[in-house]
């Protein structure tokens, strides 16, 4: 068994610039068996001037925890990506919440490990399995340690299939309260991503780790290579709009801020992570990490890797907010996760929209925060 410190760190560049944004940082400690990247977050707790005149837990209605991670690999950091009024960690924080926003392992700000460097296989050994066992009960449990009340979890991207692993697995639930799932990637069945199909159909995740590519990130020059490798299209060069290459099209992005999201975006990931989504699209199931049927018996003690039950998730209240043109949350997709479930949940469709919409659009003030304040600020039945 080792013991992991887990330090929680402020992202400066983009956070202590916000004057009106106050911050804190917390640390928690981790042991599990193995070697496992520890990881890093950053916590703001916010609210305008006039709400800091107040003590500093008590003053805010409720916690809030926003994950935001995908398979291309981003960070916490992209919720703080647009203006002031179209960031929704800054418009929870003046609607009077306490605001706590997640790093996963290996962002730009969540690197180290007690005993593998970044260059070890066992450094990048995770995928959203990890993350569900780990990574998120213990943000949720700094988070309940840190305002003893239960949080509203917003999640986006990849960070909505680890909460749903996380709520099939139940050990989460002791600790959220009102559930925001932005661009559900839960179940991939009939995604339309050109990086994704790739990587599904062409086996791409399998021969780069056979190849012994454990970090994958779209601006190393390994990652430039794959990409213009695996779009396979004539005269196309995917490393160009390397963005709508893993998310697909999207309608409401700020094109005169594109060099600023593609400079904090698009981070390093694991290529068990990629691979981990490739297999659960082959598979067309939301299932554990298969690692070949031999394996797969000592680690699950069957043939083939379970998936995660949906049937198993309690009802709760839960927000889906999605978009019709989205290449990784198809809507396809949602509906399968929605039919998988045993209650309704309040959804809100937005036809133009696509994945990064969801996350850095334009119009996200006008065409979703109404909606996400409403629900959570609904009384509990």
């Amino acid at each position: 068994m080792r013991r992991y410190i887990i330090p929680q760190m402020l992202v400066a560049a983009l956070v202590m610039a916000l004057s009106w944004l106050q911050c804190s940082v917390r640390a928690a400690t981790a042991s599990r068996p193995g070697g496992i990247c520890p990881d890093r977050r950053w916590v703001p707790t916010g609210g305008t001037e006039s709400v800091h005149q107040s003590s500093k837990w008590n003053y805010l209605e409720k916690a809030s925890l926003l994950i935001s991670r995908n398979a291309l690999g981003n960070g916490g950091e992209s919720w703080l990506l647009n203006e002031r009024d179209n960031s929704l960690p800054l418009v929870l924080a003046d609607a009077g919440y306490d605001v706590w926003i997640g790093n996963t392992r290996t962002t730009d700000f969540s690197y180290g490990h007690t005993t593998a460097s970044r260059g070890d296989q066992e450094f990048w050994d995770w995928s959203t399995d990890d993350l569900v066992a780990h990574d998120l009960p213990i943000m949720l449990q700094l988070v309940y340690a840190g305002t003893n009340q239960t949080a509203h979890f917003v999640g986006f991207s990849q960070g909505t299939q680890v909460a749903v692993g996380g709520f099939v697995e139940g050990h989460v639930l002791p600790y959220v309260d009102r559930v925001v799932l932005l661009a559900p990637v839960v179940r991939v069945d009939t995604i339309k991503s050109a990086m994704g199909i790739a990587a599904g159909l062409f086996l791409v995740d399998q021969m780069m780790l056979l190849a012994r590519i454990w970090e994958f990130n779209a601006h190393l020059q390994s990652g430039e290579k794959l990409l213009n490798t695996i779009c396979g299209y004539p005269n196309a060069h995917c490393y160009d709009d390397y963005i709508s290459t893993f998310t697909g099209a999207n309608c409401c992005l700020n094109e005169t801020r594109r060099g600023y999201y593609e400079e904090y975006e698009t981070q390093s990931t694991a290529t068990k992570n990629l691979a981990h989504f490739a297999q659960q699209y082959r598979t067309n199931s939301f299932a554990k990490y298969d690692y070949g049927w031999w394996n797969n018996l000592f680690r699950y003690h069957s043939l083939s890797p379970p998936e995660y039950d949906l049937r198993r998730i309690p009802a709760m209240p839960m927000l889906l907010v999605y978009g019709g043109t989205d290449g990784l949350a198809d809507a396809d997709d949602v509906q399968l996760f929605l039919k998988s479930i045993t209650f309704s949940p309040q959804e809100l469709f937005l036809p133009d929209y696509g994945h990064l919409d969801l996350l850095v659009g334009t119009r996200s003030n006008v065409d979703i925060y109404p909606t996400v304040l409403d629900f959570l600020a609904k009384p509990d039945a």
